[in-house]
């Protein structure tokens, strides 16, 4: 029993891994499947053909094709509906935050500042390996 009678029942051919299957399924809720089947790549191949239906199972779920989730596959900018926009970035702080979290992030540190942060700290322990070698060898 088709979900709106007052519709034409159109022959909805589904190709999945090499198998063949045939539903019958009102206009709009093929028109639907088929947008949908074109965005995803669930199936091999989809087609609707005006033909006889008399025998054929309907369209697995097909109400759900007529719902209020049947809205256009596409944005009005063309872009597929399951794919959101990226986000923009958050606003950089200053360097001179207050709060001691922003302070110490790695994030809002640049590869620069950090090794020359790392530069220093060679250094101090040279200049600590020195001091021991020399007071060493002055007790000889």
């Amino acid at each position: 029993m088709s979900p709106k009678p007052l519709e034409a029942d159109l022959r909805v051919l589904v190709y999945l891994r090499g198998t063949r299957m045939d539903f019958a399924a009102c206009a709009s809720a093929a028109g639907t499947f088929i947008r949908e089947a074109r965005v995803s790549d669930s199936y091999d191949s989809v087609r609707v053909l005006k033909a006889d239906t008399s025998g054929l199972p309907r369209l697995p779920c097909e109400k759900l094709y007529l719902g209020p989730a049947a809205r256009p596959i596409h944005r009005p900018d063309g872009r597929p509906r399951h794919l959101r926009k990226k986000r923009k970035a958050a606003p950089k702080t200053s360097e001179a935050s207050d709060s001691p979290h922003q302070r110490h992030n790695v994030k809002n540190v640049g590869k620069k500042e950090v090794a020359l942060t790392l530069f220093v700290a060679f250094m101090a322990i040279a200049a600590i390996v020195v001091a021991v070698l020399f007071g060493l060898f002055a007790q000889r």
